[in-house]
């Protein structure tokens, strides 16, 4: 295989590098590094032993877990445990590896990518998974060194860096992130801000009695919670820092962190045949409208079999999974995409979670049962009378249960008035 020649001409010590030396061939190319990709790349070898396989990715180091970045921030993660493979574990695969190549071009009928530096890279089979990007602000103010987002292991670091120094923090957004970070920040003796676009958490999911909850707690643990406040200018000087918001608000700060969701990387893919849309158009088995094509992970706006529609997931689980399925797919083994997502974090003590498909529309039907007194809730979304996904906040017990009630897509008409009961044992029906 000449790709594998060449490769191991250039690099005879290790089957990691940080940049493509030569015009290259493989048989199972991956542009992205992280759990997706690995797990298909690692997938894709316990199939096929042969095969030539490389991983492309835009940073500089190997397999880390985002879901801890956090708990690094906080204090109670090392920087080691982040890292979940080192390059060692790359070359007892036989799995290449080239760090820090970022994809600007795909030529499909070519089978060739091409990369920032004019490299190029051919394949026999594709795996997107680039994953996602936060959403910044478009405006010059908006930047500097005291103004920062947060996605990535080198964004923790930066943080970290300057935690020791800093006793005010401006945190905008209100997503699990923005809460994630507000805890990590007020465990270093940080003040704590956190500007809400809108009046409620997490894109509109929750209903007053969730956003009561998980609002009291916050602020119980001394977040200071300022909502419908979106910042309109920056104004620096040598004493002061502060934001304006479009109410005219002033907040003063040392920090301002934004954590205002993610837009798919798929900007390379402008100007090829593959379909995209928010993210890159997939079928139920993760193949894109191109032949020998396929997306997994964040970036994948998969057909749910579940569902029945579209659906986008930004969820660690869910990409381990994709990523397994498009190894096993790559290699010929028809494998279906068939996963009930969720999200779960533990705020404060606080544990709230979604399931499934909380998007609410004109057929959504909204069921609530808990028992507010204890800070336990849930909603239950049905479309006409079958689960779709439910939020959950101290209610984790149900969630197995939940999950198979999605799953199962039955329907529940005829418990429709038991629901909302919190007495109700929801194994019920399956039983």
């Amino acid at each position: 295989m000449p790709g594998l020649f060449f490769y191991k001409l250039f690099c005879k010590r290790a089957l990691v590098c940080d940049m493509i030396s030569i015009m290259d061939k493989y048989k199972y190319l991956i542009i992205g590094g992280g759990i997706a990709g690995t797990t298909a790349a690692e997938t894709i070898r316990g199939k096929d032993i042969e095969g030539s396989i490389a991983i492309l990715g835009n940073e500089k180091y190997p397999l880390y877990s985002r879901v801890l970045l956090p708990n690094y921030l906080e204090g109670t993660a090392k920087k080691e445990d982040v890292f979940l493979r080192k390059e060692k574990n790359y070359k007892e695969k036989n799995i290449n590896v080239f760090f820090g190549n970022n994809a600007v071009s795909v030529n499909t009928k070519e089978k060739r990518i091409i990369f920032d530096d004019k490299k190029e890279i051919f394949y026999e089979k594709l795996l997107i998974a680039t994953g996602a990007k936060p959403k910044k602000i478009d405006i010059s103010d908006f930047e500097g060194p005291d103004v920062f987002y947060f996605q990535n292991i080198d964004d923790a670091e930066k943080l970290k860096e300057k935690i020791p120094e800093v006793k005010k923090i401006i945190l905008v957004g209100g997503s699990f992130n923005a809460i994630e970070l507000a805890e990590a920040f007020l465990k270093n003796g940080i003040e704590v801000s956190l500007l809400i676009r809108g009046c409620s958490f997490l894109g509109g999911a929750f209903d007053d009695a969730s956003n009561k909850i998980i609002e009291e707690n916050l602020k119980e643990a001394g977040v200071s919670l300022f909502f419908n406040e979106e910042i309109e200018k920056i104004k620096r000087d040598d004493v002061l820092k502060n934001v304006i918001t479009k109410k005219g608000n002033v907040y003063s700060f040392d920090l301002l962190v934004f954590a205002i969701g993610i837009e798919r990387n798929t900007k390379f893919l402008e100007n090829s045949l593959i379909k995209t849309r928010e993210g890159v158009v997939v079928n139920e088995y993760l193949e894109a409208n191109v032949p020998d094509v396929f997306a997994a992970g964040d970036v994948a706006e998969f057909y749910d079999v579940v569902l029945e529609k579209y659906y986008l997931f930004r969820n660690w689980a869910a990409a381990f999974l994709q990523g397994k399925i498009a190894g096993l797919n790559m290699v010929g083994e028809k494998t279906l995409c068939r996963h009930v997502s969720g999200y779960n974090v533990v705020n404060f003590g606080l544990n709230i979670s979604f399931i499934g498909d909380v998007k609410k529309d004109k057929n959504t039907k909204v069921v609530k049962r808990g028992n507010l007194e204890n800070k336990e809730y849930e909603q239950l979304f049905l479309r006409n009378n079958i689960l779709v996904g439910a939020t959950q906040i101290n209610m984790n017990k149900e969630k197995g249960i939940i999950t198979m009630l999605i799953d199962r897509r039955m329907d529940l008409s005829s418990y429709l008035d038991k629901l909302n009961d919190v007495n109700f044992n929801l194994k019920d029906i399956i039983n």
